[in-house]
């Protein structure tokens, strides 16, 4: 199981997003073209 954030900028304002796996791949095939994004960061968690 993956656990993966994202933080956005939006105005002068972050907020992390948090997605589920079955999201993973919408949001990697988006992400080019979402210049707000900061940083992502993918962990991977213990079940």
């Amino acid at each position: 199981m993956y656990k993966i954030e994202c933080i956005y900028k939006c105005g002068n304002y972050m907020f992390v997003s948090n997605l589920s796996q079955d999201r993973l791949d919408f949001f990697l095939d988006n992400l080019v073209l979402d210049r707000n994004v900061l940083k992502v960061i993918v962990s991977r968690e213990e079940i």
